[in-house]
């Protein structure tokens, strides 16, 4: 695809945000592909229904792999996603926390990003090694799908996805190629229900600079934003700690059928794609002076943001708000 016509695709789909005073802004419900969703003066989407968490506590599970290509074990892969979710629960909120948990368990088997409807689930953090597999974002660095229910924007399931085909990563210090800790930390706001900021020295900010480690250390705008959304005040609707209908280590097509242990099932909703996972929506990262595919998709209760890699000269990353789903290959 030329940058021409991904261009053209960006500017038509700008990434579900919701408005607030703040430059700051929660995902929402509403796919511009699809529908009219009005923004505001900070690039939030007005409409659709803000993405959310609706327990005290959730659980998401490194992927037993870690990236072997990069040198990444899973031991290290699974200490930096834990520092990412801590650093977003650890904001000062007026003397308290968030009123949200994460648990960062693993190792898990299953590498498939999805969400099924009938059977049991995980939220999983999964590294691509070999192969990136979404047509139009192969520089993308990362990628998260966030699952929700499209009648009331509480989020059902999320996976992050990291590609460590297109990009080598570092780990501490001296920071090379890509920070995992600050791409992480972007992407657990992502699944968080956050969405790009204009506020540039923000985590969620939709610029990276490769060799630094700006992004894993929140701003005032990120902490607005999660303090917020799971604001000490808010009373959450149940104190599971555990996936949408239970926890499974295998994926779903190496689980028996109709294995959903708790919370019942999604048969009232039909999946947009017709065989039980909901659409997937995405963006990227990319240098300045490039655009980068934001893949259109039909939209049932899911989203997806991510993080793009430019092979250009200039060495500053662009992450770009978008809706779209990339396709798998």
């Amino acid at each position: 695809m030329s940058v021409r016509a991904l261009s053209t695709l960006l500017a038509s789909g700008v990434l579900l945000l919701a408005a607030h005073s703040s430059a700051y802004c929660q995902a929402t419900s509403c796919d511009p592909s699809k529908a009219l969703c009005a923004r505001d003066a900070q690039s939030c989407l007005t409409t659709g229904l803000p993405l959310a968490w609706s327990s005290s506590c959730l659980q998401v599970y490194v992927q037993a792999d870690g990236s072997p290509a990069q040198g990444i074990s899973f031991d290290a892969a699974k200490a930096s996603v834990t520092r990412a979710f801590d650093t977003w629960l650890a904001a000062d909120c007026g003397k308290a926390a968030p009123s949200l948990s994460v648990q960062v368990l693993g190792p898990i088997a299953c590498d498939a990003s999805e969400y099924n409807p009938t059977q049991k689930n995980a939220n999983i953090v999964v590294f691509r090694d070999k192969e990136w597999p979404y047509i139009g974002g192969e520089d993308a660095l990362g990628f998260t799908h966030l699952r929700f229910d499209p009648k009331t924007g509480e989020l059902w399931d999320a996976d992050i996805e990291i590609n460590a085909v297109a990009e080598p990563y570092s780990i501490g210090e001296p920071v090379t190629g890509a920070d995992l800790d600050s791409v992480l930390t972007h992407e657990a706001g992502h699944l968080l229900g956050l969405a790009h900021t204009l506020a540039k020295d923000a985590t969620m900010f939709s610029s990276y600079t490769p060799g630094t480690d700006t992004l894993k250390t929140l701003a005032a705008d990120d902490v607005r934003a999660v303090c917020a959304v799971y604001s000490p005040e808010r009373v959450p609707s149940r104190t599971s700690c555990a996936p949408r209908h239970g926890f499974s280590a295998a994926c779903g097509a190496d689980q028996p059928e109709n294995s959903a242990t708790n919370e019942g099932t999604d048969q009232e909703v039909t999946p947009a794609d017709g065989n039980g996972s909901p659409a997937s929506k995405g963006c990227a990262m990319g240098f300045p002076q490039s655009q980068f595919p934001c893949w259109p998709s039909a939209l049932l209760g899911a989203a997806a943001v991510g993080l793009i890699l430019s092979r250009r000269r200039a060495r500053r990353h662009q992450l770009v708000s978008c809706a779209g789903s990339a396709r798998p290959r």
